[in-house]
């Protein structure tokens, strides 16, 4: 998701969980992930989530199981209670399924991923390429075009 400041910030709430590669390249916006039923998952958020994450907040709801050092896992604070509260009515009626309020409304059970400032992340070395090479290369995986 990308917030355009000319547009109201997009939200993005979902019941369950979701799959491998969620939130990469987040820019903006507002994601809930309410984590319901999905106790069998290491995490709700599937593999690599918030890869790329540069911007906005993502609000999870059950198991976490990695993601990158430049991300933070925050405990809820009283704005984000405020948020949370305030849509999960809304939410619910519109999924049909309000009996689930209470269960979700357990604040205790949340937290919030978001990205490190621009200012406090760690500034990223120079590749080595002859290193990637001998180290990171899969043969066949990567495919090196160019024109002529």
């Amino acid at each position: 998701m990308k917030h355009d400041p000319l547009y109201e910030e997009p939200e993005l709430w979902l019941l369950k969980n979701v799959g491998s590669f969620s939130f990469e390249f987040m820019g903006g916006g507002k994601a809930v992930v309410c984590g319901y039923d999905s106790e069998q998952f290491e995490s709700v958020l599937g593999e690599r989530a918030c890869v790329g994450m540069v911007g906005g907040v993502v609000y999870v709801r059950g198991p976490i199981d990695t993601y990158p050092a430049d991300i933070r896992c925050l405990d809820l604070d009283d704005e984000d209670i405020k948020f949370l509260d305030g849509g999960m009515d809304e939410f619910l009626q519109h999924i049909d399924r309000p009996e689930l309020r209470a269960e979700l409304s357990d604040w205790t059970q949340w937290k919030k991923l978001r990205p490190l400032l621009s200012g406090r992340r760690k500034p990223k070395k120079a590749h080595d390429l002859h290193a990637f090479r001998m180290d990171d290369w899969v043969k066949g995986r990567y495919l090196l075009r160019c024109c002529t």
